[in-house]
């Protein structure tokens, strides 16, 4: 069930921060968490990071990070 996006944003000023969860793999998880998100790292460099897609839908989105395929991605972590 696709939630209309207006209830999206209300809801996501009542919700805890998200978060990125790391995974000991080269793949990440089939089942993810609804609002976080999953880093897949193996031998300390980052794979993938997969999310459900923020519209509501649920849809699983995976964005690849290494540098040897094409599109990649990049992400960084600030704290």
């Amino acid at each position: 069930m696709k939630w209309p996006s207006w209830m999206l944003k209300q809801a996501d000023r009542f919700l805890p921060a998200r978060r990125i969860t790391i995974v000991e793999a080269d793949t990440p998880p089939p089942k993810l968490p609804w609002r976080n998100l999953v880093l897949a790292r193996e031998n300390n460099e980052d794979w993938a990071v997969a999310f459900r897609c923020p519209c509501g839908c649920g849809k699983h989105l995976e964005l690849l990070l290494i540098e040897e395929v094409k599109p990649h991605w990049s992400i960084y972590q600030y704290w």
